[in-house]
């Protein structure tokens, strides 16, 4: 097993809207990777019906979820206190970059260039074997 990789929300959207090289890629991680506990909720506020959401409960069984704790929210809110309004990231990314920061993980996304601005954050690269 490699280093944790969090995974965040549009990358899991992605894959579940048929993105056959990022399913393929999820998959070929998925020893490795993790989502916050933020990616799971935005996911439950996405499902859009009783079905979806019990779909997505299954589903979501399968993953490792990181909770947050008060360094992560700490470190989110000076995050926030310092970027916004000036970036184009709201409070869930903020979290989400903090759980990426405080457990030491790669993130995983298609948002990198809104990240960019939290110089710490490390991006995780797609291999797409």
């Amino acid at each position: 097993m490699g280093k944790k990789i969090l995974v965040d929300t549009d990358v899991l959207i992605k894959a579940y809207r048929g993105d056959s090289r990022t399913y393929k890629e999820l998959q070929r991680i998925k020893s490795d990777f993790c989502i916050s506990a933020i990616t799971a909720m935005e996911l439950y506020a996405g499902a859009g019906s009783i079905k979806k959401l019990t779909s997505l409960r299954r589903e979501l069984k399968a993953y490792e979820i990181l909770h947050l704790n008060e360094d992560i929210s700490a470190t989110a809110l000076k995050f926030f206190s310092t970027y916004h309004p000036a970036s184009k990231l709201y409070i869930p990314d903020f979290l989400i970059a903090a759980t990426a920061l405080h457990y030491g993980m790669e993130l995983y996304t298609d948002n990198k260039k809104e990240y960019r601005i939290i110089r710490a954050l490390k991006f995780y690269n797609e291999k797409y074997v």
